[in-house]
């Protein structure tokens, strides 16, 4: 049930670099202790309208969402993973590109399937 939603700015433009990105951190996440890689849920989503700051930087932003009751040791670890993983990718042209990453928790009760029901 854990979800990976990573947002970029049109300028990025190399959708099947930015495919492979969305694959290393999928993968990065079910490699991660106490996340179950069959149940990760990953999509990209291209912002057409942007801002970074007062320029026309491009930027990707990685949420995460998962249930939770993991450690904060825990979570500060995939933090850093993820954006080393983004940091490390060609696709983000350097310096130029805002990069970042956020943690979320669901709060109890707050997310449901269709199973639970």
């Amino acid at each position: 049930m854990p979800h990976i939603i990573l947002e970029y700015s049109s300028n990025l433009g190399d959708e099947v670099a930015l495919a492979r990105l969305l694959d290393s951190l999928h993968a990065a996440l079910g490699d991660t202790e106490s996340f179950e890689s069959e149940r990760i849920k990953s999509r990209a989503v291209r912002c057409e309208t942007y801002h970074v700051g007062s320029d026309r930087r491009g930027f990707v932003h990685a949420t995460v969402l998962f249930s939770p009751g993991r450690p904060e040791a825990l979570r500060r670890q995939l933090v850093r993973r993820l954006l080393d993983i983004m940091r490390s990718d060609s696709v983000m042209g350097g310096a130029d590109v805002a990069k970042s990453v956020e943690i979320r928790q669901f709060g109890p009760g707050m997310y449901i399937t269709e199973r639970d029901i």
